[in-house]
């Protein structure tokens, strides 16, 4: 499960920019919306942080991110630029319990006093903000203060009446915490108050075994305040910085630390330096620190998460082509065509308003269905790849490329410009293939009208490629199937061959 704070942390930051030569510092920006229910901060820069580095390192840190990047990746590029080119540098992401028990979190923005709020709120990705587990209405509004100037707030509209009501509360930790991040165009610090402390105690007395147990004073004692800070130049980077009370409760959770790690069966490079009152844990490659932790946080897909992600995958597209023939009484063709027969746009397009998703049927609404895959405008929303068209694993996906495509051939279920209907599969729908998945060598733009050129030679040619002999695929009749022992048996050629055909005559005794 994606949660909230780490891709406000490691993603929502990828779009945001460090003040200037003489700015304020990031705590004197923020310090106006901070108040003693105020536990964390996240200071992010629209100039520096580029978001696909960002999500380079985000990706492998947060569980099933992988499966989620294309389009959140180009929601964030947009995001940045409609707030690059309202003139905001620099963005905070304020985490407050005092909006419990809806939305944590608002963003407030230094902007310009003509700042048009409503007409910046149109531009915004209209589903960033469920992406980011966040309200599904966002109040967007320019908030002119005399101890701040103005600020664009973006957050729920409770938080926005508390901070045109509340009068900050100076917290000097705040400050000190920031100071260690340097200059770092990601940095985020978490400042717990005595009132945290003393439930922490009350609630959980004995820390449980996989904190390491023992009393839980161990923590509350010496955790004031942490920073961590990104870095993205040369190499990414991640750097922690604990203060403690004192040396001596300093040195207690060093070794309450090094418990934890015992008990993961991890100790090297986790293991923090300690100065005076401060742990200090920095993870860059190639120290391998970095590598180590996405591979403890998440590990590798395993099949049965690939398996699982891909049988929900096709079978969302073979409802939605199923969708599009009870409206249009037909398969779609291989793509539109324009009035020379030029191909426009694959039919991965033309299927997205029968996907049954609010999002992929706005997205479909943003091409020009007159202009061609790569004209100017339609190139914008390769970026845009729908979740359903991105294999899981598939270094292709970031490129908005899928591996999902149908077989084209003058005797299979898409014989290019020619629409057929299910009386046309004479082999049975059962029999046929409809769609199936490539290798990354063989994937495409999802958008381009390309498929996979059926070869009758050699029916195996591209398929398959991401679990080793098998193939996933969809037939006619809409249901998701496993090719496997037709890919790795030398004597089932001809059966491989007979389920890509809809009007061959074969006899097809499996086709598995």
């Amino acid at each position: 499960m994606r949660t909230v704070l780490p891709l406000l942390m490691l993603t929502v930051a990828g779009n945001l920019s460090l003040p200037a030569e003489g700015a304020p510092s990031p705590a004197q920006g923020v310090a106006p919306f901070v108040d003693e229910l105020t536990r964390a901060v996240v200071y992010v820069d629209l100039a520096r942080a580029e978001v696909d580095r960002l999500m380079d390192l985000a990706v492998p840190i947060v569980p099933q991110a992988a499966f989620y990047e294309t389009p959140f990746r180009a929601e964030l590029d947009e995001a940045r630029a409609v707030l690059r080119a309202a003139g905001i540098d620099r963005l905070y992401v304020v985490i407050s319990l005092a909006d419990l028990p809806q939305q944590v979190w608002f963003l407030v923005a230094p902007c310009t006093d003509n700042l048009d709020a409503e007409a910046l709120a149109s531009q915004l990705p209209a589903d960033l903000p469920k992406r980011l587990r966040g309200s599904a209405r966002l109040t967007v509004e320019r908030l002119d203060r005399a101890d701040s100037g103005s600020v664009l707030f973006i957050g729920p509209e409770d938080a926005l009446t508390r901070l045109k009501r509340n009068r900050p509360k100076p917290r000097p930790e705040l400050a000190a915490a920031f100071a260690t991040a340097g200059d770092a165009p990601v940095r985020a610090v978490f400042v717990p108050t005595d009132d945290d402390r003393r439930v922490v105690e009350e609630l959980v007395p004995i820390l449980p075994d996989w904190l390491g147990g023992g009393p839980s004073t161990v923590i509350t004692r010496g955790l004031r305040w942490a920073a961590v800070r990104v870095d993205l130049e040369p190499e990414p980077s991640l750097r922690l910085v604990i203060e403690s009370a004192s040396p001596e409760t300093t040195e207690a959770l060093r070794r309450q630390w090094a418990k934890i790690l015992a008990r993961w069966g991890r100790a090297e490079p986790f293991l923090p330096e300690v100065v005076d009152r401060r742990l200090t844990l920095t993870l860059d490659k190639p120290g391998g620190g970095l590598e180590a932790l996405q591979t403890l946080i998440s590990p590798p897909l395993t099949r049965e998460a690939v398996d699982r992600t891909v049988r929900e995958q096709l079978r969302a597209l073979g409802l939605a082509m199923h969708n599009w023939y009870d409206a249009h009484r037909s398969l779609p063709a291989q793509a539109s065509y324009d009035a020379d027969g030029r191909p426009l746009l694959s039919w991965r397009v033309h299927v997205l308003p029968y996907l049954g998703r609010r999002e992929a049927a706005r997205l479909y609404q943003q091409f020009h269905l007159d202009e061609p895959w790569d004209s100017e405008h339609n190139r914008e929303l390769i970026k845009k790849m729908p979740d359903v068209y991105a294999m899981p694993g598939s270094k292709t996906a970031r490129q908005g490329r899928t591996c999902y495509v149908r077989p084209v051939g003058e005797s299979t279920s898409c014989p290019g410009s020619q629409p057929i209907t299910f009386p046309d599969v004479t082999d049975g729908t059962s029999n046929t293939v409809l769609i199936v998945e490539v290798d990354d060598e063989h994937a495409v733009p999802w958008t381009k009208p390309a498929d996979l050129d059926f070869d009758p030679e050699n029916p195996a040619r591209g398929l398959g490629g991401h679990i080793e002999g098998t193939a996933r695929s969809v037939f006619v009749d809409g249901g998701p199937r496993l090719l496997k022992n037709l890919l790795t048996d030398p004597g089932r050629v001809s059966q491989l061959k007979a389920i890509f055909t809809r009007n061959g005559g074969e006899v097809v005794r499996s086709v598995d």
